[in-house]
Parts: C-alpha cells; structure tokens; sequence
C-alpha cells in the first residue's frame, strides 16, 4: 500500500500566506483577489539593500514581533520593519513536483534496491526508461530541504522515500527522517546535485563497491565532481494552464530607457506677457518581447497551452486591461514592434519678445504583471493529474510609458513630469 505524507508532518511545506485577520493567519490557499487584508506590497529600497511590506488595505508596514508580523508602522522601522535582501536568484532550487533525473552517464536514476540484491540505479537509457520507474515526486520541507519519492516504489512498499546513510535507497518511512532530506545545489540551469543528511552529495558510483558501478552513494565531498551531477526533466507529457488572474496592483516596472525627445517653440511677439500654446509630437518604433513564466529553476521543454487575456494599456488610459482570452502554445514568447505617437500641447505665459520652448523625453518600461492560475498536467505515461492551483506565474511586456516635460518660458526653466502614458497610440 502507497504511504501517503502526514499533512500535519512539521516538516512538509505547507505554503502560509500573511494576512491581516487573525482568523486568516494559517491560509494554505492563494488568498482571495478581492480581499485587500491579505495583500501586501513589497517597497523596495527603503535603505540600501532592504525592502519592507506594506498592506494594501491601509499602507501600514509590517512590523516583526517575536514570533508574528503585525502590520502597524506608518513608515518602516530600520529595525523591526526592514528585510536584508540578498541577490540569490541564481542559487535559489525550486524544482517541479515530479521529475527525472539522469546521471552523468546519460542514463535514467530508477532508485529502486531489492536489498541485498544490488539493481543499478542508473541502468536505463533514454530509448528504453520506463517512466513509472524513473518519475521521482519532490516535497520541500519547511526547513529548506527536499525529500524524494521514488514513483514505482509508492506502489509496491510504503518505504518509498529516498534514504541515505551512504547508500541511496528508497525504503525511507518519512521524510521527517533526517536520512530522507536532501539540500539541492543548482549547478546550471538544467543539473543539480544533492547534499545528503552526512554533509556528502549523491554520487553515481563508489571505488568501495565496483560492482555497483552505476549505484547512487551519499560521498562525494563537493559539487565539482560531475559523477555528483543530476539533470533535471520535468516528468510531464504535457500541461494546460488557465484560469489565470492577475495581480494588477502589484505590477513591478524594470528597463526603463529613453525613446525619443519631442520639441516645440513659441514667441510672444506683443507688447504683454501671454499665455501661449506650444505643441509638440513625436513618432518612433518600440521593440518589446512579451513572455509568460514561473518560478522553477530548471528550464521546461514539455508541450504547455495557455488560455488567458494578455494585459495591455488601451489608448490614452493609464490602467492595465485585460484582453479577451486566447490559447496560446508551447512556451509563448513572441517579440512585436509598435508605433508609439505622442502628441500634446502646453500653455506657457511668455514674456514679450521672449520664446519660449518645450523638451519633452519620453521614455518606456516594461512591467512584470504577477498572477495565479491553475495547472492540469498529463505525466509521461499518458494519466491526467489533479489540477493545481499556483501562485507563481509572471506575464512580462506591458509597456508603459513616461513623459518629461522642460518648459522654459523666456525667463525660467521649470519641469513636468508625468508617471504613466499620456497621449500615447500603438
């Protein structure tokens, strides 16, 4: 019988979610998109190098209390509001729930021991892996480590998780066991390797033990020796992606750059100071690649649909909308080239004899537009999963666009600037 993960395990991952309502504090669930008490802004750069969270129903910061968060600073507090933050992008591990692994032979990890009878554990090829015998389910763990399921041998014995004291088996009973969790290391975008519970990493293969060539030892001393590599597959034939909404208020802007400058003079030719209008336009073409993505650190090269709108700013507006929904293929990423014109006019007060004048840079950004959606997968072997509701998908590509206005009047210089797309067309 398959033995099924204790829910209430102390060390399974169970996402939590802050919320402002005590009786909302221990959310496993995405929260609600309409309830602002469990929404928070991140305020980047309030001190070199740390952030701070800030509600979105009152704009009150968090503050850190022993053992909880409270949000009731009106500006963040060095010490008890502000987060260090730490570029770690590149290290940061988030795996997909189930996936392959294949050593540095090229061959498929099946961790399956029908001890003391040795099965080498890397034994299969491409051409002949059976998938039930080389799917693995991943657990993160709240202490940031992850425990591994063998998928073939949750079907034969409940001591299914990966155990390693030296030699890698998958008779674990828990992943609460020490000896059942695993540090995964990123070494590129497609391997990692594994740091077992003896300070040691996964390896294929032990001078110990040469007719076992091709079983998995918990001794290598470092990541650097390539027998301890591991590519990862995600273990799924295909996935669906829909019922995506998006998080509009927590759009980010990034690359933000000049696209062109307009002008525009006037003269007062009179005996009085007059308020006279100066005009000034501009068209030029704008490059931009929009792509939807998500967390995991390894890159995906399984067959995706995705039904969703793609956000936009309509003409003259300075709100994000949503268009009406499409399906769109593997990997959507597509690069457009847009016609941006800008045109508007300024009324400045001239002194007589006088000319005065309007420089106007305009510049564009691209915002990440955060949002939640479900997933339904097909795994390599044709059976269709339960749907998954996530929290991690990014549509990057909704331009947006700024003005700078410097109006010299004949005496003086003053400037407008503008934050959000003013009389701008596509």
């Amino acid at each position: 019988m398959a033995h099924t993960p204790n829910p209430e395990s102390p060390l399974l991952k169970l996402p939590r979610f802050f919320s402002l309502k005590a009786d909302n504090a221990d959310l496993k669930n995405p929260p609600s998109d309409t309830d602002a008490s469990n929404r928070f802004k991140l305020q980047p750069e309030v001190a070199p190098g740390k952030v701070a969270l800030s509600s979105v129903q009152d704009g009150l910061f968090l503050k850190r209390f022993n053992t909880q968060y409270r949000a009731l600073l009106e500006e963040p507090n060095e010490i008890f509001a502000m987060v260090e933050v730490v570029e770690s992008s590149y290290y940061v591990v988030n795996m997909p729930e189930y996936v392959g692994f294949k050593g540095s032979n090229a061959k498929y990890l099946t961790c399956l021991v029908d001890y003391p009878v040795i099965l080498d554990p890397f034994a299969l090829t491409e051409e002949s892996a059976d998938v039930r015998l080389t799917t693995h389910q991943v657990e993160y763990l709240l202490n940031g480590k992850i425990a591994l399921r063998s998928n073939q041998a949750a079907s034969w014995t409940s001591n299914n998780y990966w155990k390693a004291s030296q030699w890698i088996t998958p008779d674990g009973d828990t992943p609460d066991h020490p000896e059942c969790q695993f540090d995964p290391v990123r070494v590129n975008s497609t391997t990692v390797a594994l740091k077992s519970a003896n300070g040691l990493y996964c390896k294929r293969g032990s001078p110990s033990f040469t007719n076992a060539p091709d079983a998995i030892f918990a001794e290598a001393s470092d990541y650097e020796e390539t027998s301890s590599h591991l590519v990862v597959e995600e273990a799924v034939m295909s996935r669906q992606i829909f019922n995506v909404t998006y998080l509009l208020d927590l759009a980010s802007a990034s690359e933000e750059e000049p696209i062109g400058v307009a002008y525009g003079s006037a003269t007062n030719k009179g005996s009085e100071p007059a308020e006279m209008e100066i005009s000034v336009s501009k068209t030029t073409t704008v490059s931009n690649t929009r792509s939807f993505h998500n967390s995991f650190t390894f890159s995906q090269s399984i067959t995706q649909t995705l039904t969703l709108g793609v956000p936009f700013f309509a003409d003259e507006s300075t709100e994000i909308q949503i268009g009406a929904e499409q399906e769109f293929g593997n990997q959507w990423d597509e690069t457009l080239s847009e016609e941006v014109a800008y045109q508007t006019t300024y009324k400045v007060t001239i002194p007589p004899g006088k000319t005065g004048t309007v420089q106007v840079v305009i510049s564009t950004a691209k915002l990440a537009v955060p949002f939640h959606y479900k997933t339904r997968d097909t795994s390599l072997n044709g059976v269709e999963r339960e749907p998954v509701d996530r929290i991690d998908g990014v549509f990057d590509g909704v331009l947006a666009y700024r003005t700078d206005a410097e109006i010299y009047d004949g005496t003086k210089t003053y400037r407008i600037p503008v934050p959000m797309k003013l009389n701008v067309t596509k």
